[in-house]
């Protein structure tokens, strides 16, 4: 598939050791929340090594938000790297960065093995939720 310039690919490098599902929400140009028809969900294989998972939007969105399983485990996943970028430039984030351009909900606890995924109550939702900084990143560079 030959990419166009509106095209925005999103690559995510992570380390999970259990199977999960990893949805990837995103909000169009054209409206203000997240919803079903705006999310594309991907099975992994639980692994000691990095894996990742690539997606190709047809569109520079609004705003990111990466849920970090749906299977309620508790343990943590290690984000590597993000990459998201265009036919003409991209934006590198690294897991020492990533604390700029994405932020946890209280269901994903920064620790020094990247989050740690928890249940609070009962209620089980891990994501991270792109920062004002990325989107203005965005904004200028593609």
């Amino acid at each position: 598939m030959t990419k166009t310039s509106q095209e925005l690919t999103i690559k995510i490098m992570f380390r999970l050791l259990e199977d999960d599902r990893i949805k990837f929400y995103y909000i169009p140009e054209h409206s203000n929340t997240y919803s079903e028809d705006n999310m594309i969900e991907t099975k992994v294989k639980g692994s000691i090594e990095v894996q990742s998972i690539e997606i190709i939007l047809n569109q520079i969105p609004k705003k990111l938000r990466i849920d970090l399983g749906e299977d309620k485990h508790e343990t943590p996943i290690s984000i590597t790297s993000i990459i998201i970028g265009t036919t003409r430039d991209s934006i590198d984030i690294n897991e020492k960065s990533i604390h700029r351009f994405f932020s946890p909900n209280i269901y994903a606890i920064k620790s020094e093995n990247g989050f740690e995924r928890k249940n609070l109550d009962n209620r089980y939702d891990p994501f991270l939720e792109s920062t004002a900084l990325l989107h203005k990143k965005i904004q200028i560079d593609f």
